[in-house]
């Protein structure tokens, strides 16, 4: 009879209990530090360093006026966190001043970032003689998830990755910037980046740009993404004028990398078409790119190349470009030192066999 009453007393308590999800979001709720202004998400930047609050949480719009405000900082943390907002209007808006990263992570780990929306609102110039510098720098970083991020109009690039590892952007958007959406360069040999799912559109230079040496184990990955109408006002990066533009660009030295399953649509450069400087969809550019794959990507509609490769060529190998759907550009391919296989094809009517696997 004990043995029942003891049988039923814990069934109850495993009834009454909230599953486990929803008592680590209970947790993440109610020890949030909540930021509401530059100033306090500077002090709860300080509290994550300090107690180890799992998050913060944006609930206010976060309206930087001034670097001396808003050049936000996190720097040798190991701690897991996450920045979210409580509700979408809830972003981080720059204002009159652009010559400086809003947020700079360095040596740090274990971060989320989930959410957020950046903007930069105005037209005052960057510094004299200068390019605006990066809305947001992640260096010597690793294990970090961007996810469901919103970029608009920064005046410099959006977003920096240098050195990163283990770093995965899905689901954001980067559109409008006045440069380019999303920089990616490492050094030495890295492991585990991905960028999926995300969507690159009208940004006046480059949507992406990528180069990384990747370990064989941890190939990195650009897939199931969307590039439309960008490098539209012709804004170049690393390259003097005249110069190929692009909506996504891989330069050297990069190694194991798999660009599939992308759209690049619609490379229209506004500003130099009359020059006959078109953009094109997907260059590869530089010296020692190597183990690169294109496959299963719809490429079309780009007054330039399709796929184009940019000179200086030296040290290109096993550049694959398989399976696409490329159609529709100025010039379908222009890969004086590559050859694309038999199983591409190049018509809007064509079917993708890799659509079916």
């Amino acid at each position: 009879m004990l043995y029942l009453f003891l049988t039923l007393i814990l069934l109850i308590a495993q009834f009454l209990a909230p599953p486990v999800h929803a008592q680590d979001a209970l947790q993440l709720k109610e020890y949030a530090c909540l930021a509401f202004s530059p100033q306090t998400f500077k002090d709860c930047l300080k509290e994550v360093r300090d107690t180890g609050a799992p998050l913060i949480k944006i609930t206010k719009p976060i309206i930087c006026e001034s670097r001396q405000d808003c050049s936000f900082a996190i720097s040798d943390s190991g701690r897991s966190f996450q920045i979210s907002p409580s509700s979408p209007e809830n972003k981080f808006i720059r204002r009159n001043d652009f010559g400086y990263s809003l947020l700079t992570i360095d040596g740090s780990a274990n971060l989320t970032l989930r959410d957020l929306s950046f903007e930069d609102v105005g037209q005052t110039p960057c510094p004299s003689g200068t390019t605006c510098p990066p809305l947001i720098i992640i260096k010597n970083s690793s294990s970090i998830l961007l996810d469901k991020l919103n970029f608009s109009g920064t005046r410099g690039a959006s977003l920096l990755l240098s050195d990163p590892k283990n770093i995965s952007i899905t689901g954001s958007t980067f559109k409008n910037s006045f440069k380019t959406g999303l920089e990616v360069k490492a050094q030495g040999v890295t492991e585990g980046l991905r960028i999926e799912n995300n969507t690159f559109q009208d940004n006046s230079g480059t949507g992406l740009i990528f180069q990384a040496r990747s370990a064989d184990s941890a190939q990195g990955l650009i897939t199931s993404n969307k590039f439309i109408n960008n490098h539209s006002k012709g804004a170049y990066d690393n390259c003097t004028y005249p110069c190929i533009g692009s909506q996504l660009k891989v330069s050297g030295p990069t190694t194991n990398l798999r660009l599939s399953d992308n759209i690049v649509t619609g490379g229209v450069n506004t500003l130099f078409d009359s020059l006959g400087l078109y953009s094109s969809g997907i260059e590869v550019g530089g010296t020692n790119i190597n183990n690169t794959l294109l496959f299963c990507n719809e490429i079309s509609g780009n007054r330039g190349s399709g796929v184009v490769q940019a000179g200086p060529f030296s040290n290109i190998s096993a550049l694959v470009i398989s399976e696409n759907k490329i159609w529709g550009n100025g010039l379908n391919l222009n890969i004086p030192t590559a050859t694309a296989d038999e199983n591409n094809c190049y018509t809007s009517e064509c079917k993708l066999s890799c659509l079916s696997k």
